[in-house]
């Protein structure tokens, strides 16, 4: 069977973890080789906390969430899940990692924001988008809301939406379309 290396960034929060709902779903393409994944922002103020004990306290937090988020996946899908942290800039450090880690597939989840929050919060998953090298699933917040547990495969990419802008570098995005569209019938 084929194996698929997957990298999940997470964040801690219930959005971005909509993005596990669809490990199930990738199943039925092989064997995953998983990654969750978070990021200590390093550049992010804490009021109450000196820098060094703030930095360690978040680290302690995401290790934690990432070992628990990869329980519950084993427990419930029965998948292995490798875990990592990393300190710094969270766009940045996750497009390291996807380098590093050179997966097949990057399961991400956007908060969607949009105008002024969008500018004054800025977006990693837009970040990750443009720089990422390999192919991403966006789970968008519309999309999250409704997978608050792991859904049925045969429900999960009844229709796949490819936009080619008729670049070379768009259209190496239609293998992976085709072998979705194949294995899930979409």
């Amino acid at each position: 069977m084929t194996r698929l290396k997957v990298f999940v960034p997470l964040d801690g929060s219930k959005l971005a973890e909509a993005s596990l709902a669809y490990l199930s779903s990738l199943r039925a393409l092989g064997e995953l080789d998983t990654r969750l994944f978070s990021v200590v922002d390093e550049y992010e103020p804490v009021e109450s906390l000196d820098f060094e004990e703030a930095i360690k306290r978040e680290h302690n937090l995401l290790s934690t969430y990432l070992r628990d988020a990869a329980a519950t996946i084993q427990r419930e899908l029965g998948l292995v899940c490798s875990t990592r942290v990393a300190y710094g800039k969270p766009a940045i450090r996750i497009a390291e990692a996807i380098d590093d880690f050179q997966p097949d597939l990057v399961v991400i989840s956007t908060h969607g924001r949009a105008g002024a929050t969008r500018w004054r919060l800025g977006s990693v998953a837009d970040k990750v988008i443009r720089t990422s090298r390999c192919n991403l699933l966006v789970i968008g917040p519309n999309a999250a809301k409704a997978a608050e547990s792991f859904p049925e495969t045969s429900h999960a990419f009844r229709t796949i939406l490819l936009p080619l802008d008729g670049s070379d570098l768009a259209e190496e995005a239609i293998p992976t379309a085709l072998r979705f569209a194949d294995r899930y019938g979409s």
